[in-house]
């Protein structure tokens, strides 16, 4: 199972283009696509990803 927590993103733009996936995988593939989006949550650790 993966949770993920992305309240932790002040960016408008980037949260609205999370909320638009559906599922955690299309969320994990967003972000290994989108290289601006994938560098931003890295840097400001806006996003928890946890599998268990």
């Amino acid at each position: 199972m993966i949770r993920i927590n992305i309240s932790r993103c002040p960016e408008r733009w980037i949260k609205e283009a999370l909320d638009e996936v559906c599922t955690p995988y299309e969320l994990l593939d967003l972000i290994e696509k989108n290289r601006i989006i994938r560098n931003y949550l890295h840097e400001t650790k806006a996003i928890e990803i946890y599998y268990s």
